[in-house]
C-alpha cells in the first residue's frame, strides 16, 4: 500500500500516514498541538520497504491506515 506521509510542524517526531491520493483534510485527525503545522513528508512511498522509519511497528501503521483512513505515529529521538 502505498501512503503519503506527514510531518509535524511543532513536533518533529509526529507523523501521519494517509492512502496516496487521499486529501489529508479528510482524515478527521484529533485536534492536537503535535498535529498542527503538518508537511508532507514523503508522497507515494511504501513505508514497508522504505527503511525511512526504523523502530516503527510498520504493519502497526499499516493496519491503521486500512481500519480508520489514516496512522498516527512517532519516531524515537
Amino acid at each position: 500500500m502505498l501512503v503519503d506521509i506527514y510531518r509535524g510542524g511543532v513536533n518533529p517526531r509526529q507523523f501521519v500516514a494517509v492512502p496516496t491520493g487521499r486529501p489529508l483534510p479528510t482524515a478527521h485527525l484529533p485536534n492536537t498541538a503535535d498535529l498542527a503545522e503538518l508537511h508532507l513528508y514523503l508522497q507515494g512511498t511504501d513505508i514497508a520497504s522504505s527503511g525511512e522509519f526504523s523502530g516503527v511497528d510498520v504493519q502497526a501503521v499499516l493496519k491503521q491506515v486500512v481500519d480508520d483512513g489514516f496512522a498516527l505515529f512517532q519516531t524515537s529521538p
